[in-house]
């Protein structure tokens, strides 16, 4: 059994090598010069790297973009999910691009081992691992930049098969809390595609409930003898006995990110969404044809093709009782997952997305990875089935299936042909689906008719299905060298890191300071992309610069037509506004006028703009908006804390944005901070001078750790006294 298994994980192995060459490049989507690695993982790693090595801290805020936000509340960040800390053992981008590949792998093998406790077969649970592990979808996120969302989703098969293994093996305790440390897994991850995943696990245990408590038959004594309501008594016990705490305890273990995360959400953008903001990105159903035809180079959003195997799969299983009896719960969970990524497609999608909690999801295509994985699992289900030995004696059930299979490859291949002849061209990605899906049809066909040649069956399927889903994921990714991402605008970094003198932050309203160029040369901005924005920031950003907010947005400022380098042409900024943010550089790709702004130099295309209304990063005013007294002198500062020396009396003003988890002393004595124009840090002094110091020391990140800590005391010491 240990060698069959290491032979498997091999064979898992083998489709990440296509991307071996690339391991040391960046990946990014096809046709699109932005990719979330490095607009944010990769600024986030290089943040976390610094603060380490020259503090000794784990950054808790940060002054990249946005003038300052929590850093230990954003998702984003990955300081809670333990694998990222491997991370820091090789270069980036080589990093991440291991990473991610282990976690693909580590994805397939849970399916496998999932599929295994259902009783699919070694034939049938290898198809259907490397189904799920080479899922297009999954790879098109990769080359998005959305690692977080494949580290989340690769942990989601071993959410099921600890679900599974707690009903085979009641009375072993020793992985009795397998569930809940994988679901806060998911969450630390992901913790957007830990709602995806509790919904999926909570459906599955219920599922697990009824299954044990009604038999392998489907039906049981209570139900016959008009016991019904008993029954249903006795499951809603074992949900509420055994689910409940499981989640609770997950929640717990998860609790350094998501006590923060709820406190940070309702004080963004994210919390106010309007339904056509939520509905952001539903798949639209001309979409569902790419079940059928693969969308080379496609948007990652909007794919959906699984193989030929998924379709012919899927077929096997409608015209099988027995299939669709035993892939039941994965048929409906299919069907919801395709329904809900409609999203406004359907005449409910509004309504559910208005439900608690919902209300904070946006990209309803995402659910589309349910379907994924559903599909999976019926795709191993079907291997199994005609690889068995019981089908072939069935001859009335296998002459049904032969039809279909015989039906689908013909189909296939005369609406190829035909579509070719009668318009003279040739479509690759349509000849792709429909040649795969012919080719699957005609090796489940030959199984059936010959079933002696189970050898040569599994040698011509395995590398049938590889070839046909690292085809189309080859497409879904491509890779930047190193060299070329960091570089991308460096000249102008370099300019403004030459400038020297006081702490300044730059603002661009074309994006022509890409966020991984300015985290290498250290320059902080007040633009950014983020999906959570701080509300009283964005709220001051639209007269500051200029640009409407017009809703949600997860880029500041925002991008009309997503072209930065002209949406924003039109729209004046406010040189005394920028200036309360310490705001001394514009950088523009477009022509910048506005009283009090003045053109610096000129570096290619790019123009480089002074603030001369710029107010330092702290100073003493009174009463009125903007109007210094004097400056005040920042003597140290961690990621974590600064401190100022100032004279009194006045007002002492921070361009930091003030959040809840900031703290002051004054000469040693705990001060209140205020809000000054509604969003910066501000503290009154008496006459004199004084040494004030801010400490950003969140109270509910302290209260998480806390929390997690004795939830993980208390596993710790169940599972040794067990």
């Amino acid at each position: 059994m240990g060698k069959n298994r290491f032979l498997v994980v091999i064979i898992l192995c083998l489709p990440l090598l296509i991307f071996l060459p690339n391991w040391g490049a960046f990946p990014y989507p096809p046709n699109s010069p932005y990719s979330d690695l490095t607009i944010s993982h990769y600024p986030n790693f290089l943040l976390i790297e610094e603060s380490l090595s020259r503090f000794g801290q784990i950054p808790l805020w940060s002054n990249a973009i946005l003038s300052g936000y929590p850093f230990y509340a954003d998702p984003l960040s990955g300081l809670w999910y333990p694998f990222n800390w491997l991370l820091f053992i090789l270069p980036a981008p080589l990093n991440f691009n291991v990473l991610i590949c282990i976690h693909m792998l580590w994805g397939g093998v849970g399916a496998y081992l999932y599929l295994q406790q259902e009783k699919k077969g070694r034939a049938g649970s290898l198809i259907g691992a490397l189904s799920f592990e080479l899922m297009p979808k999954l790879f098109a996120h990769y080359g998005s930049g959305h690692i977080s969302l494949v580290f989340a989703l690769s942990w989601t098969p071993w959410l099921l098969w600890a679900e599974r293994r707690r009903w085979l093996y009641p009375g072993k305790r020793r992985f009795r809390f397998s569930r809940a440390i994988v679901f806060g897994l998911i969450l630390l991850a992901d913790v957007r595609w830990g709602f995806y995943a509790g919904l999926l696990w909570f459906a599955f245990h219920v599922y697990q409930v009824w299954r044990t408590t009604t038999g392998a038959s489907g039906r049981s004594a209570a139900w016959q003898t008009g016991k019904a309501g008993s029954k249903i008594r006795h499951m809603f016990s074992l949900v509420l006995h055994d689910f409940v705490p499981q989640a609770l305890l997950a929640f717990v273990l998860a609790a350094p990110l998501l006590l923060p995360l709820a406190q940070y959400v309702l004080a963004t953008t994210r919390n106010h969404m309007a339904p056509a903001e939520q509905m952001f990105l539903s798949l639209s159903p001309a979409y569902l044809l790419g079940f059928f035809i693969p969308d080379f180079a496609g948007y990652s959003e909007n794919m959906v093709y699984m193989g030929g195997i998924a379709v012919v799969s899927l077929a096997v299983t409608l015209s099988s009782a027995r299939l669709r009896k035993e892939n039941g719960f994965w048929l409906g969970v299919f069907v919801l997952a395709v329904l809900f990524s409609l999203g406004d497609a359907i005449p409910l999608g509004n309504v559910v997305l208005r439900l608690p909690v919902f209300s904070w999801l946006r990209v309803p295509s995402r659910a589309m990875f349910l379907a994924g994985l559903s599909m999976a699992i019926m795709v191993a289900s079907a291997v199994q089935w005609v690889t068995s030995s019981t089908v072939a004696l069935n001859r009335q059930m296998m002459s049904r299936t032969l039809a279909v299979l015989f039906g689908l490859a013909a189909f296939s291949i005369f609406l190829t042909v035909g579509i070719y002849f009668s318009t003279h061209i040739f479509s690759l990605e349509f000849t792709w689906g429909t040649v795969s899906i012919a080719l699957v049809s005609l090796l489940f066909a030959a199984r059936l008719l010959q079933p002696a040649k189970m050898g040569f069956f599994l040698a011509l399927l395995a590398p049938c299905v590889a070839l046909d889903l690292c085809g189309v994921n080859a497409s879904l990714v491509q890779f930047k060298p190193a060299g070329e991402v960091l570089s991308e605008n460096e000249s102008v970094a370099k300019y403004l890191d030459s400038s020297g003198g006081e702490r300044f932050r730059v603002y661009s309203p074309s994006y022509s300071l890409p966020q991984q160029t300015a985290a290498r040369f250290g320059l902080e901005l007040a633009d950014g992309i983020d999906p959570l924005q701080i509300e009283a920031y964005v709220a001051f950003m639209q007269p500051a610069t200029g640009v409407p907010a017009g809703g949600y947005s997860v880029t500041m400022p925002p991008f009309e037509t997503g072209n930065p380098r002209v949406d924003n042409r039109k729209y004046r900024p406010d040189a005394n506004l920028l200036g309360l943010l310490n705001v001394r550089y514009i950088v523009s790709e477009f022509e910048v006028q506005a009283e009090g702004i003045i053109l610096k130099a000129r570096v290619g295309p790019t123009r480089i703009y002074q603030n001369e209304r710029v107010l330092p990063r702290a100073w003493v005013t009174e009463n009125e908006p903007g109007e210094m007294i004097h400056r005040a002198a920042i003597q140290d500062e961690t990621p974590n804390g600064l401190e100022v020396v100032a004279e009194g009396p006045g007002t002492l003003v921070l361009s930091v944005v003030n959040y809840p988890g900031w703290t002051a002393t004054v000469d040693g004595s705990p001060v209140e901070i205020e809000s000054y124009e509604s969003l910066l840090q501000s503290v009154h002094l008496p006459e004199g001078n004084h040494r004030v110091i801010f400490q950003f020391r969140p109270p509910l990140l302290y209260l998480g750790i806390f929390i997690a800590v004795i939830g993980a005391l208390i596993i710790l010491w169940k599972t040794i006294t067990a």
